[in-house]
């Protein structure tokens, strides 16, 4: 008795490429973008509480 089930590496490998080639479409029909670059805000002000 197995806990998990055999892994299929030829149709994971398929089912990962099918992920990876829609993953811009993906992103874009989300509205939003994964890569959001902000530089740090180095400031010697305090900050009112």
């Amino acid at each position: 008795m197995q806990l998990l089930r055999e892994v299929d590496f030829k149709q994971t490998r398929c089912n990962a490429r099918d992920v990876l080639k829609n993953f811009r479409r993906l992103e874009r029909m989300a509205g939003r973008s994964l890569i959001d670059i902000k530089s740090p805000i180095i400031t010697d002000m305090p900050k009112a509480p």
